[in-house]
């Protein structure tokens, strides 16, 4: 009896160890090609970035074919050439691939989640932009003052615009893929930041945002022909006065003028109706 019983428990043990070294694997089909799977269709038909995207990458030498729902489809074609040119064979070209990739996505960061000899599973963080800015060409401009990528009338139409920030120091890119500003362009984005973040508590959009040296910020609202001298902050108080103003000039059916409230705490308006 002693024998059959350590017989019985000796088989429950290796059925035990089998089991645990499956959970793994199953985890990994069934639960994680599903999320893959979903994130990638997000990006790829709705056209939406979101600020964690998978992309399931095949190794030159697997079976395994690039199928539109693993990767996006707008990068599908540059990681086809990469990997025709550049065969993936060890670590270092991996981190050479990675960065490449990370450059084209302009992510915040690119890491890896997997690595077989079959797929590179990795895990893109990206910026989230709050405007764009012409700076060169036209940019994007992330919540925490980041300049990053290249701007699309198609995707980021609805973005207020930044232009008067002046190019003064050599164009390089950092490890987040966003570009190295001078301190003293550092200062008016963060400015630019808080004006719109401002703007916003009190409901009032922007369409442009033109920055000069001397009179500080101009803005152009989202969904009316009216300028706005907003100058430099703090910004409180003004877009208090200005929401009353809109509020007086939307009575009046006033839709085109132009708002003065730079100048010592006083408001000067330059109305005009159609």
């Amino acid at each position: 009896m002693a024998k059959i019983r350590k017989k019985h428990e000796s088989l429950l043990t290796k059925q035990k160890l089998k089991r645990r070294h499956h959970i793994p694997t199953v985890w990994f089909t069934k639960v994680s090609a599903p999320i893959i799977v979903i994130a990638m269709f997000s990006l790829s038909f709705l056209g939406v970035l979101k600020s964690l995207e998978q992309y399931a990458i095949p190794l030159p030498l697997s079976p395994i074919q690039v199928h539109p729902h693993q990767i996006a489809i707008q990068h599908q074609e540059f990681i086809k050439d990469y990997i025709s040119r550049n065969p993936i064979q060890d670590l270092q070209q991996v981190e050479s691939f990675k960065l490449d990739l990370q450059k084209k996505l302009a992510a915040k960061s690119l890491s890896t989640l997997a690595l077989t000899p079959y797929k590179i599973l990795l895990k893109a963080e990206f910026h989230q932009s709050l405007a764009a800015i012409e700076y060169g060409i036209k940019r994007l401009l992330s919540d925490k003052g980041k300049v990053f990528g290249q701007y699309s009338e198609k995707h980021h139409h609805h973005l207020p615009m930044i232009s008067g920030i002046s190019i003064d120091r050599k164009l390089d890119l950092d490890n987040e893929q966003s570009v190295v500003m001078s301190e003293r362009n550092n200062e008016v984005l963060q400015e630019a930041l808080l004006l719109i973040n401002d703007g916003l508590r009190y409901n009032i959009r922007y369409k442009a945002i033109h920055f000069d040296s001397f009179r500080g910020f101009q803005v152009l609202l989202f969904d009316k022909r009216i300028r706005v001298e907003m100058g430099r902050r703090p910004f409180n108080k003004r877009y208090i006065k200005l929401e009353k103003i809109l509020s007086n000039l939307s009575k009046k059916r006033v839709n085109t003028a132009r708002i003065e409230l730079d100048y010592q705490g006083k408001a000067f308006i330059k109305e005009s109706t159609l």
